[in-house]
């Protein structure tokens, strides 16, 4: 109970410090996905209600990269999606790493976000976090999506910015703070 209570405690007091803290961003954005899953359908919709310029594509390509001055990629595997969508667990590793790399040859700004939670944290969602993580400049997080650490873990060689969320509807009132 006390290392509970201990973490809660780390938390709130990194969100306390964090607060007001976060780059800001050229609009307009892009908002995709890793993995295919609803995550960044609902940050799509969260966007909207932000009334921040941005573009949602889910399977967006590196080329569409030029229309843009900053990236939001959603990280969420889903086997449905992904399915859906044509992809399967290599294709999607491969076009993330082309929108990242043309997004490094751009000098276009990266947001990870990861919003869905521990139902969305295996080893495919954990593995394109790692692949995107090292190219962004704030990660957007729902807490229980990081119970065991991970982007805290991720954060730390560039000391990475965090913005921790307890309930995803939380997020909108940043979007707007951090996309001009």
């Amino acid at each position: 109970m006390k290392k509970i209570i201990a973490v809660i405690t780390v938390i709130f007091a990194l969100a306390l410090v964090w607060a007001g803290d976060y780059p800001v961003f050229s609009g307009p954005l892009l908002i995709t996905s890793a993995g295919q899953s609803a995550g960044a359908v609902q940050l799509k919709v969260l966007s909207t209600k932000a009334k921040i310029k941005f573009e949602y594509d889910g399977v967006a390509k590196a080329e569409k990269l030029s229309s843009f001055k900053s990236v939001m990629i959603v990280v969420g595997a889903s086997t449905k999606g992904l399915g859906a969508a044509g992809l399967d667990n290599d294709k999607e590793m491969a076009r993330v790493q082309t929108i990242l790399d043309k997004a490094k040859e751009l000098g276009i700004p990266v947001i990870l976000a990861h919003i869905e939670g521990a139902s969305r944290r295996g080893s495919t969602s954990d593995k394109l976090a790692e692949l995107i993580a090292p190219y962004s400049s704030l990660y957007i997080i729902v807490n229980s999506g990081n119970e065991d650490g991970k982007f805290n873990k991720l954060a730390e060689p560039k000391k990475t910015p965090i913005a921790f969320f307890d309930k995803v509807s939380a997020i909108q009132p940043i979007l707007s703070e951090i996309i001009k």
